[in-house]
């Protein structure tokens, strides 16, 4: 794998940022290769807790309605700085053999600086990650947010829209009637006036004083059967009874 330094690693997170569009998400992966612990960033730039050493560095592409693409793939090298690694040689050096203790305990904050920078190192990862699911998480749920408020306001714009048809319907309903009964009772009153009787009232003369003409009627209608029949004899039961 090539390897190569922060000033080439810069420029190739340039050009990446460059040709990519700007709704393409860019995703940073970093791994130590001594200690193999890996990270995640989100944006192409990289940290600078970064202790020296060597990081495989790769970079996923996400484009919309595509499958996830690496488009980098390469070693960084962070040199360890030389001023350090002399002063540290001096102070050890300057140190008495005879002063043991104190020899032992510049070892021993040396060591403890080295356990504060891993801690703070682990930290910020853990941080990262939560960072990160925390952010999808709240983009889940506002998303689904969203679709339930939709479909509820479809659902009371529908209920709406069937109370309003069902109150147009009831009024058209009564509208009618009311102009049924009117011109009913406009037509009664019309054959009162001239003197003639309705069309009802010279049916229910027929009924009482001449039952024989509504029984030819019945059996013309439906003919002489068992079921005719049994209608007559009940006119004629309810006849003799009344």
């Amino acid at each position: 794998m090539k390897e190569v330094d922060l000033k080439t690693i810069k420029k190739m997170f340039t050009q990446i940022k460059s040709v990519s569009d700007p709704e393409t998400i860019l995703q940073l992966n970093i791994m130590d290769v001594k200690d193999e612990l890996k990270m995640a960033f989100d944006d192409l730039k990289i940290p600078k807790f970064l202790e020296p050493g060597k990081y495989d560095i790769s970079v996923i592409q996400q484009k919309q309605d595509a499958e996830p693409e690496e488009v980098l793939l390469t070693r960084l090298v962070i040199p360890e700085i030389e001023t350090e690694k002399i002063e540290a040689k001096e102070a050890i050096q300057a140190t008495s053999l005879t002063d043991s203790n104190s020899f032992y305990l510049e070892l021993r904050k040396q060591d403890k600086e080295a356990h504060e920078r891993e801690r703070s190192l682990w930290n910020t990862q853990i941080e990262t990650i939560k960072d990160k699911h925390s952010s999808e998480i709240k983009s889940i749920i506002e998303k689904y947010e969203e679709k339930i408020k939709e479909i509820q306001k479809q659902h009371e714009f529908e209920k709406e829209l069937i109370r309003k048809n069902s109150e147009t319907l009831e009024a058209e309903r009564e509208r009618m009637t009311d102009i049924i009964e009117k011109r009913l009772r406009g037509e009664r009153a019309v054959i009162n006036k001239q003197g003639k009787r309705s069309i009802f009232d010279i049916v229910a003369n027929i009924i009482e004083n001449r039952p024989e003409i509504l029984e030819g009627l019945i059996l013309n209608a439906v003919g002489a059967n068992a079921e005719s029949v049994q209608v007559l004899e009940e006119l004629r039961r309810a006849r003799e009874a009344a």
